[in-house]
């Protein structure tokens, strides 16, 4: 039973352009760490080759420390690869969600990370931020995910790890991408969030690469695990 003080949780996320037919291509990746400082490398994964094309919805599973994240960051260009390459197809638009907000910095408000641009890492495509967005513009944004009234005004150092995800989510709205490449965004998130970005992922006409270990959220999002 909801709460009686309960909101509704509109989320939903714009049309997206077109893409080409595929949208993302790994060939031979590869990429590790050393165990030890020093020591030699080791592969977490090793001659992955995916391809995901548009209107996939993508999850990646796999048990902590198995390299989930370290994926997703060298598909998008923060880390190099050991070897191997990624390449995105035609008219790709990528926005990353990360939920620690960790591109904005602590004494920004959750308006002003929602406008943050997205930092450039090697040749990845990001979508960029609209500087033409207003405040009230991006109040009513956050609103839809949950952030309303004077917690718009906070500062990312004082967000909660709930509040940290629903803003993080609305920037991924604001850039408006194609492909979205989401890690675990239904940390932190309640119920009643979960069923509103489930819905919200189930409708959007793009592309999405997610990683999660909420089977059910899989089960409801998903089109290729």
């Amino acid at each position: 039973t909801r709460p009686p003080d309960f909101r509704d949780v509109a989320m939903g996320f714009p049309e997206p352009s077109r893409t080409g037919d595929w949208v993302l291509r790994a060939e031979g990746l590869t990429k590790g760490f050393p165990r030890e400082p020093g020591g030699a490398s080791e592969p977490l994964f090793e001659n992955l080759t995916l391809q995901i094309d548009r209107g996939d919805r993508v999850a990646i599973l796999g048990p902590n420390g198995s390299g989930k994240t370290t994926l997703l960051r060298t598909l998008i260009g923060e880390l190099a690869p050991d070897c191997g390459a990624v390449r995105f197809g035609a008219g790709v638009q990528v926005a990353y969600f990360d939920q620690q907000l960790s591109s904005a910095d602590a004494s920004e408000s959750a308006i002003e990370a929602v406008r943050a641009p997205e930092p450039a890492h090697g040749q990845t495509p990001f979508a960029r931020s609209n500087p033409y967005l207003t405040p009230g513009e991006v109040r009513g944004l956050l609103a839809r995910f949950g952030i309303s009234g004077e917690l718009a005004l906070q500062t990312v150092g004082q967000m909660s790890g709930g509040e940290r995800t629903k803003t993080a989510l609305a920037r991924v709205h604001a850039l408006k991408p194609n492909l979205m490449i989401l890690d675990e965004p239904t940390n932190h998130l309640d119920f009643w969030a979960c069923a509103a970005l489930e819905r919200s992922l189930r409708e959007y006409a793009g592309t999405v690469l997610f990683v999660s270990h909420d089977r059910y959220f899989v089960d409801q999002v998903a089109t290729k695990v």
